[in-house]
């Protein structure tokens, strides 16, 4: 059975496609949560799916910065955040990440990680060092292989690599 955490969830194109090739491969799975911070996608993700016993929190930052701090490169693996987090959240085993793209967009500002929108990568850096899930998907942005000349995604493979992910 694999238990999947749809983080920055939109109206579930994650889940969607996952539960397609789940039912196709006959895996088991089970959705254990969501968060999502659009009221409007909210109510469409609620409409598409049984929510009945699932996690959900609006803010994801309600739980990664409880403490007023921001996740950051500094600080996302700091041992309170860690307690925080796997005391607040579910277990689960797979991760779905859409994080916002107008951070890297060629139609955004490209600010990357410097952008609030964008720093929401180090929220999913530490729910990956809090609770370990065994696998996780993140969302292709359209720049992020480019953007300020590389840096914002060797930070994150750095990241992930050094919380155990391969990444391929």
């Amino acid at each position: 059975m694999i238990k999947t955490f749809d983080l920055f969830a939109g109206i579930g194109g994650f889940r969607n496609g996952s539960e397609t090739v789940f039912k196709k491969n006959k895996i088991k799975n089970l959705s254990v949560g969501w968060s999502e911070i659009d009221k409007y996608c909210q109510k469409t993700y609620a409409s598409n799916y049984n929510l009945d016993n699932v996690f959900f929190i609006d803010d994801i930052k309600k739980i990664t910065a409880n403490d007023g701090n921001f996740c950051n490169l500094k600080n996302y693996n700091s041992i309170k955040k860690k307690k925080f987090i796997k005391n607040n959240l579910c277990n689960f085993d797979l991760l779905f990440a859409g994080f916002p793209c107008q951070s890297f967009s060629a139609m955004g500002q490209q600010k990357g990680l410097a952008d609030e929108r964008g720093a929401l990568f180090f929220d999913i850096a530490a729910i990956l060092h809090s609770i370990k899930p065994k696998y996780i998907i993140l969302e292709n942005v359209k720049r992020l292989l480019t953007i300020d000349n590389k840096k914002t995604f060797k930070i994150i493979i750095s990241i992930l690599q050094n919380e155990g992910y391969d990444v391929g």
